[in-house]
């Protein structure tokens, strides 16, 4: 099964459907072709994780910051178990712009060794754009993934 990540449209005019870690289709005027990609998202042209994927990640840090305090390294390693590779400068001003959006709250702790670490909580602005977001993904699912698969079916 596929995930579907979206649509691209590049600077050629080119149309990229994008199916994470699995298929990209590129479609130019009648002609169409399918590359197979790996799983490792370093194989993704970075016009795609910017475009596309950053939204994703905005998404899982939404998701586990409403479940308990998260903090970047952490985020980092979970994203890496999704298969995404994200470097320390994009998360930490990912972070930083959604505590800026308002999404995040951002709390410097101390832990035993000295050591200042930032946890960041989910407020309750963000509890809300989670909230739309859930909402937006439940009906994209449903639209993308499931009318095609019962479509395939008849």
């Amino acid at each position: 099964m596929y995930i579907f990540i979206g649509l691209l449209c590049t600077r050629r005019f080119h149309v990229v459907l994008i199916l994470a870690g699995s298929l990209v289709r590129s479609q130019s005027g009648d002609a169409c072709r399918s590359v197979a990609i790996k799983h490792d998202m370093r194989a993704l042209p970075d016009i795609v994780t910017r475009e596309i994927l950053l939204s994703f990640w905005k998404v899982h840090i939404l998701h586990h910051a409403a479940e308990q305090p998260i903090y970047g390294q952490w985020i980092a390693d979970e994203l890496r178990r999704h298969g995404y590779k994200i470097s320390p400068g994009t998360l930490y001003p990912l972070l930083s712009r959604m505590e800026r959006n308002g999404w995040l709250k951002c709390i410097q702790t101390r832990n035993s060794s000295r050591n200042a670490r930032k946890e960041y909580r989910l407020t309750k602005d963000g509890a809300k754009i989670l909230t739309l977001l859930r909402a937006q993904l439940k009906e994209l699912y449903h639209e993308v993934i499931e009318e095609q698969q019962q479509g395939r079916r008849r």
